[in-house]
């Protein structure tokens, strides 16, 4: 309602602002600012609740879910760990500075490696500050980040299917 009210006034102040009024014309931009704000808070609101949604009810088998941005794959690390490490006495290789990689990568081999690298990239990408994983909504089926219109359109798939099945 506020924001229709918004372009409401700002038509009329558009219209009515043939002088060169600076008042005016600054009540303009600034109308113009708030209204921008306000909606791309309403995106961050539906963002977050679309990845509470799909983490909450996505599955293993989903094209699109939550993805944990700089998070290992949990499976691939472990596989690589029992075949260096028998007997599950496994140590910490690498510190935060990652000035071994090259030392991972001749030890454990190039998947590991990979998989380092890549959440070293993605934590620098998506939370370089805090330098730990953030959810974020992706695209497993093409690796890479969802958009919210697939998003959308897969809730509403799965919300279909789902409501057929009552």
């Amino acid at each position: 309602m506020e924001i229709k009210e918004m372009k409401a006034k700002l038509e009329a102040m558009s219209c009515n602002s043939d002088s060169k009024d600076s008042a005016s014309e600054k009540k303009i931009v600034e109308l113009n600012i708030i209204k921008e704000r306000k909606s791309n808070d309403q995106l961050q609101e539906i963002r977050k609740e679309l990845i509470n949604g799909l983490l909450e009810h996505g599955g293993p088998r989903a094209h699109i879910g939550i993805k944990r941005m700089g998070e290992l794959d949990p499976k691939a690390f472990s596989n690589a760990c029992k075949q260096i490490f028998p007997g599950d006495n496994a140590k910490e290789i690498i510190n935060e500075d990652d000035p071994k990689l090259k030392e991972l990568k001749e030890e454990l081999g190039g998947e590991i490696y990979t998989q380092v690298t890549t959440a070293l990239l993605e934590i620098n990408e998506y939370n370089p500050s805090g330098r730990y994983p953030v959810a974020e909504m992706w695209n497993f089926k093409e690796g890479r980040k969802a958009t919210l219109k697939e998003v959308v359109q897969f809730v509403l798939k799965q919300w279909k299917t789902h409501k057929r099945k009552r």
